[in-house]
């Protein structure tokens, strides 16, 4: 509904409430011309947030972000989220690794291609990169 429609709304329940006596009616016509005319209530349009150019970081990283943030290299962060990520993804799908049989390491990495998928350009390469920090994490 417009402004304009609202407005022309408003104005037909406000003379309706001037010529109601009865009670009930005049409750309900209040009620309706307050939810026209409160702005709390006004248009139920869902606010739309403006992408930015740049995305920071994978949907991955940001859902573990608050439970990540002491740790403090990036690329220790990022491996850790994509462990957390994909121990969280196993659990839910009830595949159990230990003990290691073939069939659980083609399932484990297929959650970990699932997961490394969803990552950035950039998280991509940092995690393959084989930095110090965390290279013994990966090869074990």
């Amino acid at each position: 509904m417009s402004k304009h429609d609202r407005k022309e709304v408003a104005k037909r329940l406000r003379e309706q409430i001037e010529k109601t006596t009865d009670p009930e009616q005049l409750i309900k016509l209040t009620r309706e011309y307050n939810r026209l005319t409160n702005p709390r209530y006004g248009s139920k349009a869902v606010k739309e947030t403006k992408p930015s150019g740049k995305q920071s970081s994978s949907p991955i990283v940001a859902k573990w972000a608050d439970r990540l943030s002491h740790v403090e290299p990036e690329a220790k962060r990022i491996e850790h989220s994509v462990i957390l990520e994909v121990e969280e993804r196993l659990k839910k799908r009830g595949i159990q690794t230990y003990p290691p049989t073939p069939e659980s390491r083609a399932l484990l990495h297929d959650v970990m291609v699932e997961v490394s998928g969803m990552l950035t350009a950039e998280e991509r390469a940092v995690l393959n990169s084989g930095s110090p920090e965390v290279a013994p994490a990966i090869s074990s």
